[in-house]
């Protein structure tokens, strides 16, 4: 880390920990510093709170719009060529919110934002966003510790929501295409999707946890703060809303994944029905020669010979049919125990066993009380 990344993170009340590889590549994290007020004596006061801090990290992984455009077409497309059909944002975001000296030496509110590897529209989207949430509410809540998180959770919402319905797309085209492409053409895409699509689940729950451990800290400094109980009670339900927004798109790439499943069990089936088309024709080819090559073996033999007088046939001929039969009487008895599973063959002939010698043992005593009688 470098003296200029130590004062950044420092302006954010983030710790340096942040800047070690064990936290930038990360999937996700949370984490909060609060700074108690202090009273007329400089005593620390735990009622109120002087500044906040919080920093979270958040993955979107972007795979390319399909052809067309797909569900979400009118988003822009993040991935730019030509690099591959992806993109990570790996997307980190530190707030700052506190009472500091003014240059006019009163106590001024300071609100701080840092977005880091961000999407390009990032900026004007959280500014527009900014905006609408000022004209809904009246102007921006500057004594509002979280008044910046509501925004960049919606564009979050937003990105997330895109990837997944990329993914979908993706998807789909599969899907579209098990009609016109062989299935070996189709088995690299559906990996290369079942990869997006595993990404894209984990990122999701991470985000998930990430949201709910925000909304847990608002809950703490809403306490400690002068806003009113409305106020702070819709604060903290639009979270939540957000916070099912994320569950929500968890579910649908989850049902991606599942789509694409089924699609690679299909396909798996298809090749399976082709190899028994396979192994049937083979079969059938064979069942055509094998008359002939029964009638050729048999006249092969030394029981048959030709000569001078005409054909002439042993007399020992019986000697193949005495072998020949009780074989091929043989080999179904043999598929019968070597694919029927043969202990459960012997465990229903020893009950049938046991069943005989219970009734002839209770014969016998009902002949011997008949006696006695």
């Amino acid at each position: 880390m470098n003296q200029r990344d130590s004062a950044l993170l420092k302006a954010f009340g983030a710790p340096r920990f942040l800047a070690k590889p064990a936290l930038t590549e990360l999937n996700g994290f949370f984490g909060s510093r609060t700074g108690l007020g202090r009273d007329h004596d400089d005593r620390v006061d735990s009622k109120t709170i002087r500044d906040c801090s919080t920093w979270f990290q958040v993955f979107v992984k972007m795979v390319s719009k399909v052809p067309g455009g797909g569900k979400r077409g009118i988003e822009p497309e993040y991935v730019k060529p030509p690099k591959k059909d992806y993109i990570w944002h790996e997307m980190g975001f530190y707030t700052f919110w506190g009472k500091q000296p003014g240059q006019n030496g009163q106590e001024e509110t300071v609100l701080r934002i840092l977005c880091v590897d961000t999407p390009d529209d990032m900026p004007e989207s959280i500014k527009a966003l900014l905006d609408e949430h000022s004209g809904s509410q009246g102007g921006l809540e500057l004594n509002d510790p979280f008044a910046l998180h509501s925004a960049l959770l919606d564009k979050i919402i937003v990105l997330q929501d895109v990837a997944v319905w990329r993914v979908r797309d993706q998807v789909r085209v599969i899907e579209k295409s098990r009609d016109h492409t062989s299935v070996g053409k189709r088995f690299e895409t559906m990996h290369e999707i079942g990869r997006h699509g595993i990404h894209m689940s984990e990122v999701l729950e991470v985000s998930a946890n990430t949201i709910n451990s925000l909304l847990e800290y608002q809950k703490t400094v809403y306490k400690k703060t002068t806003l009113s109980q409305e106020y702070t009670m819709q604060a903290e339900e639009y979270m939540k809303f957000q916070l099912t927004a994320i569950k929500s798109l968890k579910l649908r790439s989850a049902s991606n994944d599942k789509r694409l499943e089924n699609e690679i069990a299909l396909a798996f089936n298809r090749i399976a029905q082709s190899d028994n088309t396979v192994v049937k024709s083979i079969a059938v080819l064979t069942m055509f020669f094998l008359p002939s090559t029964f009638v050729s073996a048999i006249f092969s033999t030394s029981f048959f010979g030709f000569q001078d007088s005409g054909w002439a046939m042993s007399d020992k001929f019986w000697i193949f049919w005495a072998v020949a039969i009780p074989a091929t009487a043989l080999m179904p008895i043999y598929m019968l125990f070597a694919f029927k599973k043969p202990r459960k063959a012997w465990e229903a002939l020893a009950v049938w066993k046991k069943k005989r010698v219970d009734a002839v043992a209770a014969g016998q005593a009902n002949r011997a009380d008949g006696v006695g009688v």
